[in-house]
């Protein structure tokens, strides 16, 4: 479905897209859905906006999980041109940058 030439995104993602769906896929659902997410919150709608966020977290953990493919996507969300999106994608590689949460801290 479009809105404004914009994809509008659906409450339907298979776990077959999240388990063997091609990364290009899954990174325009990432995007997708952190951008409906943010305007979600702007326009008051709560719980959508928290359920499309536990989405994006469910697509960011299925990046991770194909690595380094995967993970090389999710890292290039970091320099996405849209803020919301790279807030999500900060939150998302946290675990896999360097000096991230994992990373021992220096003494």
């Amino acid at each position: 479905m479009e809105r404004n030439g914009r994809e509008v995104v659906t409450d339907a993602l298979d776990e077959a897209t999240l388990r063997g769906g091609p990364i290009e896929v899954l990174v325009e659902r990432y995007v997708d859905t952190a951008i409906a997410a943010e305007e979600a919150i702007e326009h008051g709608r709560v719980t959508r906006h928290n359920r499309l966020s536990d989405r994006v977290r469910a697509i960011g953990k299925a990046l991770k999980a194909r690595a380094p493919d995967g993970r090389e996507a999710l890292l290039r969300l970091l320099s996405h041109p849209d803020p919301k999106v790279r807030s999500f994608a900060t939150f998302d590689c946290r675990e896999i940058v360097p000096g991230g949460p994992q990373t021992p801290p220096v003494i």
